[in-house]
Order: C-alpha cells, then structure tokens, then sequence
C-alpha cells in the first residue's frame, strides 16, 4: 500500500509540473495506478507482477522528472 501511495505521489509530481507538488496531479497518479493494479488483477497476472510494474512506474516518473529538472536548471 505504501509504494502506491509514493508512486502515485511521483507520478502526480512529473505530471503537473516538476518543482511543485499539487494535488490534482497527485489524484492523476493515484487514478493511473489504481486503473494499472486492476487491470492487472482482472488479467489475472501472478501476485508479483504488479510490484514490477508499480516499480517500473515510480522508476520512470521519477526519471521524467529528474530529466525535466536538469533542463530547466540549464
């Protein structure tokens, strides 16, 4: 429960704008991985698939908004 929690704040943080947390993003993220954990959980995938993806996700978000934060900084 608490890497969705932190994932769908990451996601909601890069979707938004870097540099400022807010709370629709944080409801955008919270949607997005709530509609990923059930799709997967009606695709029946094996209990550990949906931490790779969870992960996979945070990792990306968290990538997006490293790489927007270097380009504003230059």
């Amino acid at each position: 429960v608490l890497m969705e929690a932190v994932a769908a704040v990451f996601v909601g943080y890069s979707v938004l704008g870097a540099g400022r947390p807010n709370v629709i993003g944080t409801f955008i993220g919270s949607v997005l991985i709530g509609v990923l954990l059930n799709g997967m959980t009606m695709m029946n995938l094996q209990y550990y698939t949906n931490d790779i993806v969870k992960g996979c996700v945070l990792v990306l978000a968290l990538a997006v908004t490293f790489v927007h934060l270097n380009r504003k900084k230059t």
